[in-house]
């Protein structure tokens, strides 16, 4: 399973969040416009894996993927889309 983990992070996770929190920002070849279609292809798949459960006053949802975003302040939605 870690294997597994492992390749979905390498070949769709990290390019996806390079390209949507990257570019404009960061120019290198890591920073690929084709990245794009692979968050279109996969993004509702790669939500849909995510472990999410709320808080102890069971308003909030916790866990999951999340980014730290400080120069746009965006939130991992952005990935999924």
């Amino acid at each position: 399973m870690l294997a597994v983990c492992d390749i979905v992070c390498s070949a769709l996770l990290y390019p996806i969040v390079r390209f949507g929190y990257c570019s404009g920002h960061v120019n290198d070849v890591h920073t690929e416009p084709q990245a794009s279609l692979l968050g279109q292809r996969y993004g509702q798949q790669l939500q849909a894996l995510q472990y999410r459960y709320f808080d102890a006053t069971g308003n909030r949802p916790r866990g999951g993927i999340t980014v730290s975003d400080a120069i746009n302040q965006q939130s991992a939605v952005r990935m999924f889309r």
